[in-house]
């Protein structure tokens, strides 16, 4: 996202969280995305998930049992969407 200058669930692709898990051999029976974007630390980047009621559900989901979190920090960000900080985390089940 910070890369290609975009916010989203989507990937520049056209794709979704499913499919480039999917991509990674990952086979999974469950899968959900938080994204968030601006936040300094990831204690920040939780607070503003905990506070979301779809992004908390996802957190608190029975039956996640591998958790991915990624943070990129593009400063100066030189794009037309400018947060400097970009936070992912994927919460997955295998089948």
């Amino acid at each position: 996202m910070a890369a290609r200058d975009f916010f989203s669930h989507t990937g520049a692709d056209g794709s979704t969280v499913g499919r480039r898990l999917t991509q990674t051999g990952y086979i999974w029976g469950l899968v959900a995305e938080n994204i968030a974007a601006g936040q300094k630390n990831p204690s920040e980047a939780l607070r503003t998930w905990m506070d979301s009621p779809g992004h908390r559900h996802n957190i608190l989901m029975k039956g996640v049992v591998h958790i991915g979190i990624a943070h990129v920090r593009r400063d100066p960000d030189p794009g037309d969407v400018i947060f400097k900080d970009y936070w992912v985390m994927v919460l997955a089940t295998p089948l």
